[in-house]
């Protein structure tokens, strides 16, 4: 890390240790950035550092990283979600001064704004994961209000998804993909999407 705390140090999990990799170059330190998988590579964008929001792309490949240099992108936020569907990845939201709710795919070599009729509300610290053919947005926050909803994205539109048990509102909160269900980690709970409603699976107390 730097001396205003950013890391940017690389590390791999095999499914029973860490390892710490030293790449020839890698991106600049950075916090509230996004990862998400697609083929055989992680791509990176955003946060921010010392000197403010960024808006820039990398690829990991397993053994190094490499700046993607796109002819269009999102603008320089932090605290966005990012998820893989289909050969694509999805981006939405995040912060840069104002509260975001713009919807973006990376197709591995460019970004394209997607303008979805009725997208979530804007907002920031939301997770986003992919369960089958759609990628499920839950929480985060307004500039004033933690929430606490459920979307899911099918490629082309946005459906806000109501259910009779919903985590509690939460920012920068935790899920991803396991086998067929999203877990989720927020404010201490532990809950389970199926593809039509959320599961508690721990209290928190």
């Amino acid at each position: 890390g730097d001396s205003a705390g950013f890391l940017g140090d690389t590390w791999s999990w095999n499914g029973t240790g860490w390892t710490l990799h030293s790449p020839p170059s890698s991106p600049p330190a950075r916090s509230h950035h996004a990862m998400a998988t697609q083929g055989a590579k992680a791509w990176l964008f955003g946060g921010g550092d010392t000197s403010g929001v960024l808006s820039d792309t990398w690829a990991w490949d397993g053994t190094s990283w490499s700046p993607m240099n796109p002819p269009t992108s999102p603008s320089a936020r932090q605290q966005h979600a990012m998820a893989p569907l289909g050969a694509k990845i999805v981006l939405f939201g995040g912060f840069n001064g104002n509260t975001l709710a713009d919807t973006w795919e990376w197709s591995g070599s460019t970004w394209t704004q997607r303008l979805a009729l009725t997208p979530p509300p804007a907002r920031f610290g939301h997770a986003m994961a992919t369960l089958g053919s759609k990628v499920v947005l839950f929480g985060g926050t307004t500039s004033t209000t933690p929430l606490s909803d459920t979307w899911e994205w099918n490629g082309t539109a946005w459906t806000q998804r109501t259910t009779p048990v919903s985590p509690p509102a939460g920012l920068r909160v935790s899920m991803t993909t396991v086998g067929a269900e999203i877990v989720l980690f927020t404010n201490g709970e532990t809950c389970a999407w199926d593809g039509d409603t959320w599961t508690r699976r721990r209290s928190a107390t």
